[in-house]
């Protein structure tokens, strides 16, 4: 098996491996950690990357994540998930959608990838995120949480060809009734159109 190294996670054999990824430094030059969890199956197979609190106050996904995470068996996995539960720290540590670093103005992590390594606080999340994504994932689901309890829906990244079948399947796969195609051009710098962009696809859940 080849290596996988997230930040301090590491996993060459089937197993859980736990660690943090460095997503950049606040003004006073602490570092910004988040939780990743890399779980391989005992065989090879695709990688299945999840992550949630994009935005800081969308919990849902992040409890999904864990919960799922610990019903995983290793022994009876193919391929790989990785999850990280936490993308935007500093807004999950104030209960907020974006970074108390940032404004309206740039600072919302859904409208910053793929990042820049030189750019703001949030664009340096989105870089550092993104980065890893890009290198090891074969898919991608964003977890979100709609601002009111009957709110569910979800988009796939519908961009051509290949990602646009598996995109569908995912939908399918989750069983939603309300599933919207998201086409080129909308979403601009959320990681479910940049992951697109890159053959990856992907699908966001609210």
């Amino acid at each position: 098996m080849k290596t996988i190294d997230i930040g301090s996670a590491q996993s060459s054999a089937p197993g859980i491996a736990k660690g943090t990824l460095n997503v950049g430094d606040l003004p006073d030059g602490s570092p910004v950690d988040i939780p990743v969890v890399i779980v391989r199956g005992a065989s090879d197979g695709p990688t299945l990357w999840l992550h949630g609190c994009v935005h800081g106050n969308e919990y849902c996904g992040t409890y999904i994540i864990h919960e799922f995470v610990r019903g995983l068996d290793p022994a009876e996995l193919a391929g790989t998930v990785v999850a990280l539960p936490i993308l935007n720290r500093t807004a999950f540590q104030k209960n907020q959608r974006m970074s108390p670093f940032e404004g309206m103005g740039g600072g919302d992590l859904n409208r910053c990838f793929p990042g820049r390594a030189d750019g703001s606080v949030t664009e340096q999340m989105g870089h550092a995120v993104y980065t890893v994504l890009k290198l090891h994932a074969d898919y991608l689901i964003d977890f979100h949480t709609a601002f009111s309890p009957d709110t569910r829906w979800a988009l796939f990244a519908d961009t051509g060809g290949a990602v646009s079948a598996k995109g569908l399947e995912i939908a399918r796969a989750f069983g939603y009734r309300h599933t919207l195609p998201a086409p080129a051009g909308i979403l601009g710098g959320s990681a479910m159109m940049a992951a697109a962009a890159d053959g990856i696809p992907a699908f966001i859940v609210e």
